[in-house]
């Protein structure tokens, strides 16, 4: 399984810096909470990028255009983290939304968000602190 954490913003360089400003000048209206908790001014936050590193599953990070484009997950209320699985007969990677905007929105600090990852992996039985080989590769610098 690759989990795939989905920002509520749209790719791209311009996207990046008017997000960065915006989360700047008025961080309380700002629509990404995963943006928010992972990431500063100047990109991933050290200890985010450690802690999806350890990761026993490989992640990708995507922008909600970029899940949209790649996936069938219209409808999907973003941020999200969703789950990519092995295709059908036409072997195109499936996903499903493994955790929702409305559960991550709970989390207001790293350690939330960290905590939530790790309760949400021991429900699906991954073991969390095992010699899982994480493979997080980051899509989004910007924000």
């Amino acid at each position: 399984m690759k989990l795939v954490f989905v920002y509520n913003a749209r790719s791209g360089r311009w996207n990046a810096a008017l997000d960065s400003a915006h989360k700047l000048v008025s961080p309380g209206s700002y629509r990404c909470g995963l943006c928010a908790v992972t990431h500063h001014p100047l990109g991933m936050k050290k200890r985010w990028r450690a802690f999806v590193a350890a990761l026993p599953a490989e992640v990708e990070f995507l922008h909600r255009d970029e899940a949209v484009g790649r996936y069938d997950v219209s409808g999907v209320r973003w941020p999200a983290v969703l789950a990519e699985r092995p295709g059908g007969a036409g072997g195109e990677p499936e996903a499903t939304v493994w955790l929702d905007a409305d559960r991550m929105g709970g989390a207001t600090g790293l350690e939330q968000l960290e905590r939530l990852i790790l309760d949400r992996l021991a429900e699906d039985g991954t073991d969390a602190k095992g010699e899982g080989q994480g493979r997080g590769r980051s899509l989004h610098d910007g924000s």
